[in-house]
């Protein structure tokens, strides 16, 4: 079988896929999917299908770690993933998913999170704890200078179809953007625009409002990363947050919050 290009309008070229099994009731497939030397995507992409795989050939580098081969995963439907940088002779897998994949893409992405320790912790295990995606991301495990110019590449790539986009920005490094968002941030002199584009709690959108009609009524309702068919024109639904949107050790790279 040749190589086909992937599809599906989003990722810059270099994205190439063979199909070898598709059900025509349900839409689960199965095929092989390669990415170049140099493919790259700087933004976070979910999907309404689970999607796993096992990598046969190279290294990509991504904000769950990095695959290589035997490296395996599996992704429930909705998880936000992506920061994809193909590294030295691109990379293979196998995958197989329950419907086809449709890309829905985050930017600017933050996560903060905290809890109350209940047996744990100093003062007789009771602390308040908030941490963000930008305060994890302190720990050594910089993107290299290569890694940092493919990303800044993609960007250029999305900009040069005319879509909206914005500067690939590392964990850790510059503004932390749950504080922008909360309106937290009074430091002005970043000079990155980011204030501007901040929010309040009051302009949040009811989360249930991004979700399928049925999204909390079907028979899986209490399964949120089940997959679930979906045809262009019907609602998109809302990503999950399952996990920090900083880089893990799944092969490599630093521990955190992956799979």
């Amino acid at each position: 079988m040749k190589w086909d290009e992937v599809p599906n309008p989003g990722p810059m070229p270099g994205l190439l896929i063979k199909y070898l099994k598709i059900d025509p009731v349900t839409g689960f497939y199965t095929r092989l999917v390669r990415a170049r030397e140099g493919w790259t995507d700087h933004r976070l992409a979910h999907h309404p299908c689970y999607e796993e795989a096992y990598t046969l050939q190279g290294h990509q580098a991504y904000n769950f770690g990095d695959t290589k081969p035997g490296v395996y995963f599996f992704r429930p439907a909705r998880v936000k993933h992506g920061h994809f940088v193909t590294m030295e002779g691109g990379a293979t897998w196998l995958i197989r998913s329950d419907g086809e994949l449709q890309n829905w893409y985050s930017q600017n992405e933050w996560v903060r999170w905290g809890a109350e320790a209940v047996n744990y912790g100093p003062e007789g295990g009771r602390m308040t704890w908030s941490q963000s995606s930008h305060d994890l991301a302190q720990l050594p495990s910089p993107r290299t200078p290569e890694e940092l110019a493919l990303l800044k590449k993609s960007v250029d790539y999305q900009r040069s179809l005319g879509k909206p986009d914005v500067d690939y920005v590392e964990h850790g490094a510059g503004t932390d953007k749950s504080l922008v968002a909360l309106g937290l941030d009074h430091d002005h002199s970043h000079g990155d625009g980011a204030k501007e584009h901040g929010h309040s709690h009051a302009e949040w959108p009811e989360p249930r409002s991004l979700e399928h009609k049925d999204e909390r009524t079907g028979e899986n309702a209490h399964i949120w990363g089940q997959g679930r068919a979906w045809k262009a024109g019907m609602p998109i639904p809302a990503p999950i947050i399952s996990t920090l949107p900083v880089r893990s050790r799944s092969a490599g790279r630093w521990d955190g919050d992956g799979m």
